[in-house]
């Protein structure tokens, strides 16, 4: 699977300069930060291009040495592999996020990291685990006042809850959603 995965990333790497050659002047210039917003909005549609515009962008933000630009493409990277059932993978890259949003000190990076973790967890469907970041990703919701991502975090730690066979305990997770 890890192979599989390299193979993939270094697909991209090649042809990556390719795709971007074909885009207009004003389109996609040497910005990674436009590079992430690209492969953001493929990522449901079109995980293969997502994968070759955040592997430019990864490759120009080592370029660089922007750690911001790479931890936020390590996150992208990590949603990529997510919607491609990579989730081991997908794991690593979050991970990887995490640390370089801890060294940049972007909080709301290690947000969006934390929930992605959660996402992957429970697909992976380990229920302690998940369970665990599902409730530590509810409680800062909460505390920021994110009615959507705790609506979320609720809903998962009942689907949790059920997976276990253990409904009472599901029960106020669903009815606080």
């Amino acid at each position: 699977m890890k192979h599989k995965a390299l193979i993939l990333f270094l697909c991209g790497l090649a042809f990556g300069g390719a795709v971007l050659a074909h885009q207009s002047a004003t389109d996609l210039r040497d910005d990674t930060y436009r590079l992430i917003a690209a492969a953001e909005q493929r990522l449901e549609d079109q995980p293969a291009l997502a994968l070759l515009y955040i592997d430019s962008a990864l490759v120009r933000s080592f370029e660089k040495v922007d750690r911001k630009a790479e931890a936020y493409c390590y996150l992208t990277l990590g949603k990529i592999q997510l919607r491609l059932t990579h989730y081991p993978l997908a794991l690593d890259h979050l991970d990887q996020a995490t640390k370089l949003f801890g060294l940049t000190n972007d909080a709301e990076g290690r947000y969006l990291a934390q929930k992605e973790e959660a996402k992957v967890l429970s697909r992976l469907k380990r229920w302690p685990q998940a369970k665990d970041a599902w409730l530590a990703f509810k409680a800062k919701a909460q505390a920021q006042r994110r009615w959507q991502d705790l609506a979320e975090a609720e809903n998962q730690l009942g689907q949790i809850a059920v997976a276990q066979d253990a409904f009472a305990d599901a029960l106020p997770h669903f009815q606080n959603v």
